[in-house]
């Protein structure tokens, strides 16, 4: 494959998607018995890795919402070698209903990334009444990003971080009697299903 260089000042330029590591060489227009003696180098395809994402709050995947609790802090970072995207999506689903009677409500959020090009932090204070979220529920956050890349950037998604808001405990459910009366129903109603 020949490409033809262009002159830019005192500079040639060209240009070439490079889709496998290749050999080239350099040929002086008119100098056609110089091409098997100009020496060759070598062009490396580094092939372009997915995002990397990583929680960084809340510090465990699984928080239990607590007495009083009106927001939940998130806050993610991405980075990339060919950079990140300066917007990334925030999926957060809703669960309602216990057992195997469980729905899912899904939302989208977009967050504005703050950072250099390459790493970018993502951070939002969902509030959980926003969600409609009700004891015994859970509200589960992913971030979704994606890269530079042309002309297909690559997407990537961070670990799942869960806020589950307790259930009303059970009065009067002590030992192995309590277990087996907050147990056995949702067993029996899987049998029958």
């Amino acid at each position: 494959e020949r490409i033809v260089l262009e002159r830019d000042g005192e500079d040639w330029r060209g240009s070439l998607v490079l889709r496998a590591s290749s050999l080239y060489r350099v040929v002086p227009a008119g100098a056609a018995d110089a091409a098997g003696s100009a020496p060759l180098h070598r062009l490396d395809a580094i092939p372009d890795q997915p995002p990397r994402v990583r929680v960084l709050a809340p510090e465990r995947s699984l928080t239990q919402m607590a007495p009083g609790q009106r927001e939940w802090a998130l806050e993610f970072e991405a980075s990339d070698d060919h950079g990140v995207a300066a917007r990334a999506r925030l999926l957060v689903t809703r669960t309602e209903g216990t057992g195997e009677n469980v729905r899912f409500q899904d939302h989208v959020r977009v967050l504005q990334g703050r950072g250099d090009a390459r790493t970018k932090r993502f951070a939002v204070s969902l509030k959980p009444a926003d969600f409609g979220l009700q004891r015994g529920e859970d509200l589960i956050a992913r971030l979704e990003v994606t890269d530079n890349r042309a002309p297909q950037p690559q997407l990537a998604r961070s670990a799942s971080v869960i806020l589950r808001w307790p259930p009303e405990p059970v009065l009067g459910a002590e030992g192995l009697d309590g277990l087996a009366r907050q147990v056995l129903p949702a067993y029996f109603r899987s049998q029958r299903q």
